[in-house]
């Protein structure tokens, strides 16, 4: 998990704790799994609802939108995610972004989600009234 981990043993001054204090470091990464996280989450009743949407955005958002694609399928109607790696998804378009640095195209996919969170907020209206 930790790329660079034997290096970082190698090159430290006190190599015994560095071992010792990553696979602490990794244990605790392993737990925070993002997909894993989507994968065991107690959804709610979706059986209402027509066409559902996924937005997201961060480090993890490839990850989620992976695991929520897996689990709900041609459920889907669309979505879009940016995040720092291309997710593999078929209903869900991904976007690499810039971070941590801001950018245009970081602007461009974060309105394409507004639009798609926005649209949303508007049939969910209409389906309540």
């Amino acid at each position: 998990m930790i790329k660079n981990k034997k290096n970082l043993i190698k090159n430290s001054s006190f190599p015994k704790q560095a071992k010792k204090a990553l696979q602490i470091i990794e244990a605790g990464l392993k737990t925070v799994d993002a997909k894993k996280a989507v994968e065991k989450a107690n959804l709610p009743n979706l059986k209402k609802f027509n066409r559902i949407f996924v937005v997201g955005f961060g480090k993890a958002a490839a990850e989620m939108a992976e695991a929520i694609e897996k689990r709900l399928g041609k459920k889907i109607a669309g979505g879009v995610i940016i995040g720092t790696r291309k997710a593999k998804t078929k209903r869900i378009k991904s976007f690499v972004g810039t971070h941590p640095l801001p950018s245009k195209k970081n602007c461009k996919v974060a309105q394409k989600i507004l639009e798609i969170s926005k649209r949303s907020i508007e049939e969910l209206h209409h389906f309540a009234t």
